[in-house]
């Protein structure tokens, strides 16, 4: 009768849970997967006392308590489904007893490590179903993970600045990289000892502050503010009705709009005098043509680096546990590449099983 119970209850859970988990409501994954796991047990700790009513031993040894099964198998499924060793401590809490923390261990142990040969956690799956960018776990017996260095998989076409980079030369190198946060400093163009790196915040900030608008587009957005001004003046004032009559074309008012049209175009152009609008220019183009000039607090004197010798497994372990954008590749100091979270995504992914991929 029981073991009716059990087999219902399981094969009806085995159908809920993973309704219960895809569903777009927070209803969890750790209960649920210790409901199945523990009606598992169940299964067998009933199956247990049919085949030795006595116990294994005989009436004078152990008996065979299906609760205990219960919980052994509550314990291994979720450790299975979650790759998680700390459920062995969450049962033993739950339970309120140590008597079955042996078996709970090993059969967590076992459950754990097949699952993670066969497949990934059940977090990782639904990472992989929505399609977010992730980091897949590498398998560190594989050979491969190991031989693949970081000078394999690092880019070698890299911006840095110098010392000597004018604001000319930073302008560009900003305008043409939108996508960098950071860029490296190094001693020259000829050794690239690497110093440090620079946010691009403060670099746009020194742009900014050295450079000023441009000239050139504030020229621009006077003289057109003058055109609009007038136009709107004169179409404005001849639009005007007063008592309900129109202003003739001969009205006094007309030759005052005139004059006045005529006086607001001269003063703003007289403003946008070439002369200055070339001096400006020439200034401007003096200041992108000095070298730029960095505060030492800007800089980071210390980023991440990784030598030409560090496997993709390192690689991939040190983003994983520091949460790395990227690293700079140095040789004896000097900057040869770098290695971003995307280059270490893409070749990470190509070392997982095919059976495991989703």
């Amino acid at each position: 009768m029981f073991l009716k119970d059990d087999f219902w209850l399981a094969a009806s859970a085995f159908v809920l849970v993973p309704i219960c988990i895809t569903l777009a409501v927070p209803a969890g994954i750790f209960v649920p997967a210790f409901v199945l796991g523990a009606c598992g047990g169940r299964i067998v700790g009933e199956l247990m006392v049919v085949l030795f009513p006595d116990g294994m031993r005989g009436p004078l040894g152990p008996q065979i308590y299906p609760g205990l099964y219960a919980v052994v198998g509550a314990a291994a499924f979720t450790g299975a489904v979650t790759h998680s060793l700390s459920i062995a401590v969450i049962v033993c809490e739950t339970t309120g007893q140590l008597s079955p923390l042996l078996p709970v261990l090993i059969a967590l142990m076992i459950g754990n490590a097949v699952s993670s040969f066969l497949h990934p956690s059940i977090y990782e799956s639904i990472i992989m179903l929505k399609k977010y960018p992730h980091l897949t776990e590498l398998p560190p017996s594989r050979i491969s993970v190991h031989t693949l260095k970081v000078e394999q998989i690092m880019v070698k076409d890299i911006v840095y600045i110098t010392k000597d980079t004018t604001y000319k030369e930073l302008r560009e190198l900003l305008i043409s990289t939108p996508q960098l946060r950071s860029y490296p400093l190094v001693t020259d163009d000829e050794e690239r000892i690497l110093l440090g790196s620079v946010a691009r915040k403060y670099l746009n900030f020194l742009v900014t502050i050295h450079l000023g608008p441009d000239p050139g587009l504030t020229l621009r957005r006077r003289s057109q503010a003058a055109d609009m001004f007038g136009t709107y003046n004169r179409t404005s004032v001849m639009r005007t009705s007063m008592s309900g009559h129109t202003l003739l074309s001969n009205s006094p008012m007309h030759e005052n709009l005139k004059k006045n049209g005529l006086r607001t175009s001269l003063s703003f152009h007289r403003k946008s005098d070439p002369s200055l609008a070339e001096s400006v220019l020439l200034d401007r183009a003096m200041k992108l043509e000095k070298p730029i000039d960095i505060d030492d607090l800007a800089v980071d004197s210390a980023p991440f680096q990784l030598v030409l010798g560090t496997s993709l497994f390192k690689v991939h372990t040190l983003f994983s546990l520091l949460g790395l954008n990227h690293a700079y590749v140095t040789h004896r100091g000097r900057l040869v590449g770098v290695v971003a979270l995307r280059e270490v995504r893409t070749n990470s992914s190509k070392f997982v099983p095919s059976f495991i991929k989703i």
